[in-house]
Order: structure tokens, then sequence, then C-alpha cells
């Protein structure tokens, strides 16, 4: 890892309580000349990506809909000519 270099992880760790845990982590090569030295940081993520299942998924029931409307508005003018 270079100095100053940023590497970010996705990463699912689990726990005895709650499950699976979706987290980021953060990887940051400090400059220091006579050590090794990278700051880490792991962030819950679970709830950003619960959220964005939800919105997916809301997404393509409505892109369904829109498409069986189309489909029935179509059949209707049909049916009229």
């Amino acid at each position: 890892m270079i100095t100053g270099a940023h590497l970010v992880v996705d990463w699912t760790f689990c726990n005895r309580s709650s499950g699976e845990m979706s987290c980021e982590m953060q990887l940051v090569r400090l400059p220091q000349s006579s050590r090794r030295l990278i700051l880490a940081s792991i962030i819950d993520i679970t709830e950003s990506r619960r959220a964005e299942s939800a919105m997916s998924e809301s997404e393509t029931q409505l892109r369904l809909a829109l498409e069986a409307g189309r489909s029935r508005h179509a059949e209707k003018s049909r049916d009229m000519v």
C-alpha cells in the first residue's frame, strides 16, 4: 500500500447476537518513515444496504406495474379499432 493510499472493502461480519452485519472497512497508510502505520476504520452499513435493497425492490415493482399498464393500454387500443 502506498503512503496516503486509501483502500475501501465491503465486508460481512457475523456476531452472536444479531447475525450478519454489513460493514465497510477503510484502510489508509499513514506517512511515517520509520514504521508502517495503517489507520483502519470499520463502519456498519447494514441499514444503508437494507435501504438500497428495498429501493431496488420498489423500482422493480414499479417497472413491472408500468409495463403491465402499457400492455393493458395497448390491448384496449387494439380492441377499439
